[in-house]
C-alpha cells in the first residue's frame, strides 16, 4: 500500500516521496481486501481547517504523525517548490520536524484532518 511522505533531507530541505508500506492480500467474503500490519497508536486527533484558511508560511509537522483528509482537499508546497494534491482516503507520514517545513493550502472551504502520532520506528 502506498502513502505519501514529507522529510527533511540533511540540508534542511523538505521532499514529498512515495513510502510502500508492506501488505497482505486476504479473502473478506466476495473481496479482496489489503491490509497493513497494525499501527500502535495512543492519540488521535481531528481538526478542521475553516473556510480554506492556508498555512501562513512554511511550517514543519509538530511531531511525527499519520495525516488523512475526511473531507475537503489540499495542496501540500514542499520547500523544494514540489506541490502534491491531497485528497480523502490518501495517508501522509509527516515527519519533516526539523528544517524548512511545507505549506498547506486547502483547496475548497472546509478541510477535516485526522492526525495520528506515530512512534520513531514505525513502520518497522
Amino acid at each position: 500500500m502506498d502513502i505519501l511522505r514529507l522529510y527533511a533531507d540533511p540540508n534542511g530541505d523538505t521532499h514529498v516521496a512515495v513510502l510502500t508500506l508492506a501488505g497482505t492480500l486476504s479473502e473478506d467474503g466476495s473481496e479482496q481486501v489489503e491490509s497493513v500490519a497494525p499501527i500502535p497508536v495512543t492519540e488521535l486527533n481531528i481538526r478542521r481547517t475553516i473556510h480554506g484558511t492556508p498555512s501562513p508560511d512554511m511550517h514543519n509537522a509538530p511531531r511525527r504523525q499519520l495525516v488523512t483528509l475526511l473531507k475537503g482537499e489540499a495542496d501540500i508546497v514542499t520547500s523544494d517548490r514540489r506541490s502534491v494534491h491531497f485528497s480523502p482516503g490518501q495517508f501522509l507520514l509527516a515527519e519533516d520536524i526539523t528544517g524548512t517545513g511545507h505549506q498547506w493550502l486547502p483547496t475548497g472551504e472546509d478541510v477535516i484532518v485526522v492526525t495520528i502520532p506515530v512512534s520513531p520506528d514505525w513502520p518497522g
